[in-house]
């Protein structure tokens, strides 16, 4: 049968009572973003809803990983959670954003997100504030990445990694 030390128990076959389950729809965090006061972390979490990317990977993100030229912008394998790369086309909103970003560049910073020069840090507070005043419940900021990932599939994406 089963090797001492591996037969399955009730215990292990129960399901994961924290799985998270929690979605945005559009006008939620569009109300949730209007009710922060501030711009930067409202672009971070703008760019977190569209990507889906984690919040260390936006955290991380420079310049010299954006093309203005193709409008492209490579995640690299060494900043990524998952040690896999990938390439984003900037279009749309994340354009948007990144031309946001461009006007108000500091040449003494390298990263595309940050405040006067520092990453962006915790904005657990804002985002509470944000959310009662939205009236918005029982979500969280790693709700975006969910749905970012759920927008990609209804929309046809395909959400499987690619090697460098």
């Amino acid at each position: 049968m089963f090797p001492p030390g591996l037969v399955p128990t009730k215990k292990t076959l129960r399901k994961k009572a924290n799985a998270r389950q929690g979605f945005f729809e559009r006008a939620a965090i569009e109300a949730v973003l209007a009710n922060l006061r501030d711009r930067d972390v409202v672009d971070f979490l703008e760019w977190f809803f569209w990507t889906g990317m984690r919040p260390g990977e936006i955290r991380a993100l420079t310049w010299p990983a954006a093309d203005r030229e193709t409008w492209k912008l490579r995640l690299h394998a060494r900043d990524s959670k998952t040690g896999h790369g990938r390439t984003l086309a900037l279009e749309g909103e994340l354009r948007a954003i990144i031309q946001r970003w461009l006007r108000a560049r500091r040449l003494d910073c390298p990263l595309i997100f940050h405040r006067r020069g520092r990453p962006i840090g915790e904005f657990r507070k804002a985002w509470a504030s944000a959310c009662k005043a939205a009236s918005v419940q029982e979500r969280r900021p790693s709700d975006l990445r969910r749905t970012a990932v759920r927008n990609m599939v209804r929309g046809g994406g395909s959400c499987r990694r690619h090697e460098d």
